[in-house]
């Protein structure tokens, strides 16, 4: 992964360029490998115009990072409230990984209502997330960046969460 400097820079892989706050590369080393492979592997499949891919990757980072700080429970749902629970993530961040297992369920699970595709602005909007909830976790940058207004997408949020399921 690379990076350019600067105050706020922006995080290059391949084609794909997003704004966030600036990160050391030896900051990276707090980041599990298995989870830092993931991502590069969701922007991949994003610059591939593979959206489906692009979300299922996301939903697989936010499991690896549940997994890696230990949440308890029978599936994602819950194992992101136990880390809520047990305030090992800010509540900001369990909105952000719950609204990134839900689009990965779409993503995962077959379904043939038009509503319920994935589309390049889900697919932006969720490896936009994924990165910004692991940088927030990892590296320990309370607010690393609040993704819904830094890449001027709330409105974009919240018409999607209301059609999004549980």
């Amino acid at each position: 992964m690379g990076r350019s400097g600067g105050g706020g820079g922006i995080f290059r892989y391949e084609s794909f360029n997003f704004q966030v706050r600036t990160i050391e590369d030896s900051s990276l080393a707090k980041i599990p490998e298995e989870i830092l492979r993931t991502i590069k592997e969701a922007i991949r499949c994003f610059t591939s115009n593979s959206y489906y891919g692009t979300v299922a990757m996301c939903r697989r980072i936010v499991e690896g990072i549940v997994v890696s700080k230990g949440a308890g429970g029978r599936n994602l749902k819950e194992k992101i409230d136990n880390l809520g629970n047990r305030k090992l993530i800010s509540e900001r961040v369990a909105m952000h990984d719950h609204y990134v297992r839900s689009l990965g369920n779409i993503a995962w699970h077959f379904d043939s209502i038009q509503e319920q595709e994935i589309t390049r602005d889900d697919a932006l909007v969720c490896v936009s997330t994924a990165y910004e909830v692991t940088k927030e976790v990892f590296l320990e940058i309370e607010n690393a960046v609040d993704v819904l207004q830094s890449y001027g997408i709330e409105s974009f949020v919240d018409n999607r969460a209301k059609r999004v399921k549980n």
